[in-house]
């Protein structure tokens, strides 16, 4: 995370931090940084452990019940991603509502190009890549030193950290706790995955499309973009 930071930082001098070089720079280096979290599960996992991604959770599901366990994953991110909205929007917490441009930059959403680089970073690059490293690496190694529900706690607050804005961090929390219980049921990061990838969807079409009232219904939706 911190060297996506001084990955952009040059570019950003260079040319200006709003300027589309660099936003399109910005969104290539979260998407190395998120590929690089793999390899770095996968590099430790490999030597240490042998085998393959079925170490990281990735071998594939025998049984349906890996499905029902991603829908429900969604389901209860959804669930708890309307409480918390609901909550800040009824005692009118300020600084903890979220705009549109708090979660993508304007500049990218009138851009096509940037947001479709955002789109391709948020919904095809990340769901696979934080699952990976968040749940089949971090939440197992977690769980075997201090327990479930410390490996479930755990990860779930790095899950949330790299997404950095305040409005966020307590709903990214949440849903992680909701992926870690999730994968622990399920022994499938399949489920998590497609949970993941779902709700990744559905939120990055919310903030894209809420400036034209599209997506009005879902605008209570925390960000998921870092």
């Amino acid at each position: 995370i911190v060297a996506s930071a001084l990955l952009v930082l040059p570019v950003a001098v260079a040319f200006g931090e709003d300027s589309a070089g660099t936003l399109a720079w910005t969104l290539i280096a979260s998407g190395a940084i998120s590929l690089a979290f793999v390899a770095v599960a996968a590099t430790y996992t490999f030597r240490r452990h042998g085998g393959g991604w079925e170490r990281l959770g990735l071998a594939l599901p025998r049984r349906w019940s890996v499905l029902w366990w991603g829908i429900a994953a969604l389901a209860a991110a959804f669930i708890a991603a309307y409480i918390y909205g609901a909550i800040i929007e009824y005692f009118d917490i300020g600084y903890l509502q979220s705009e549109c441009d708090d979660q993508i930059p304007e500049q990218v959403i009138d851009n096509w190009r940037l947001l479709a680089l955002a789109g391709f970073v948020t919904i095809a690059i990340a769901p696979a890549t934080e699952e990976i490293f968040f749940r089949g690496f971090l939440f197992p190694g977690l769980g075997r030193r201090w327990g479930v529900a410390a490996g479930i706690a755990g990860s779930a607050a790095l899950f949330a950290l790299p997404h950095i804005l305040p409005q966020v961090l307590l709903p990214i929390f949440l849903i992680g706790l909701v992926f870690s219980a999730a994968y622990w049921r399920s022994g499938s990061l399949y489920s998590t995955i497609l949970a993941h990838l779902v709700f990744n969807s559905l939120s990055f079409a919310a903030v894209a499309t809420c400036d034209t009232g599209a997506a009005s219904l879902f605008t209570w939706l925390p960000g998921v973009l870092r």
